[in-house]
């Protein structure tokens, strides 16, 4: 049974929903915190059903955060009253947005998305990657990426054959369905615990990095940053 999030702050058209529950698992979030939250834990959501008074309460950065936690899911708002935003005006905000004016259009239209879209995000933590000293290197290394940034990373590894300080080292990251190229320059190595706070590693600074490459990173950041917050406050 597809799952499917119920945002709303009061029991507007709870007895429509009532009547769509036949085909779908609802879990009911009073606020988008929670439904963040399960949206995070529950990477297979079909799609979120948004009810509004009006068109006035939706919420332009609401709708930007749900686009850049999941940039394909689906968003159903049903407003109760006819409000100043079109459809094309919404999209502008999250291009999978679906404003409707009768609840009962709901069914219809979450039964015509497609299915568990979230699985075609590419994200995919832990990320690792493979290193290695040029590009026609015939051995390579590979460890684990504990920091990300749009201007280097540090790599978590025991292995220092391929690292050298401020000379330069290629990597493949590994995404779900694909492998991101990487140039880049060795800043900094760890090859003693005693003497530092992070694990074995090293550390690189990206070279000729392009401006969509650095957009990139930082929507893989602000994904990772936000399954760690709710890690850390113990969210199940």
């Amino acid at each position: 049974m597809e799952k499917i999030i119920y945002l709303s702050s009061g029991d507007l058209f709870k007895a429509e929903i009532e009547k769509i529950k036949g085909g779908f698992q609802i879990f009911r979030a009073r606020n988008l915190r929670d439904a963040l939250i399960f949206l995070i834990n529950n990477p297979e959501v079909g799609a979120i059903l948004y009810t509004v008074t009006s068109s006035s309460q939706i919420d332009k950065k609401t709708m930007e955060v749900l686009a850049q936690l999941n940039p394909l899911l689906p968003i159903v708002i049903i407003q109760k009253e006819v409000g100043k935003f079109n459809q094309k005006q919404l999209m502008e905000w999250n291009g999978n947005i679906t404003l409707i004016n009768d609840p009962n259009e709901a069914e219809r239209v979450l039964g015509s998305t497609q299915k568990n879209r979230r699985r075609y995000n590419r994200v995919e933590w832990p990320l690792f990657a493979t290193f290695y000293r040029n590009l026609n290197s015939p051995s390579t290394e590979t460890g684990k990426i504990l920091s990300l940034s749009a201007g280097g990373s540090y790599i978590q590894t025991t292995s220092f054959d391929m690292v050298e300080l401020n000379q330069p080292v290629y990597l493949e990251i590994h995404f779900r369905d694909f492998k991101f190229f990487v140039e880049s320059t060795v800043v900094r190595i760890n090859k003693n615990l005693s003497s530092e706070s992070l694990p074995l590693g090293f550390a690189i600074r990206f070279d000729n990095v392009s401006i969509a490459t650095q957009t990139y990173i930082n929507h893989i950041i602000n994904d990772h940053l936000m399954m760690t917050l709710f890690k850390e406050l113990d969210i199940k």
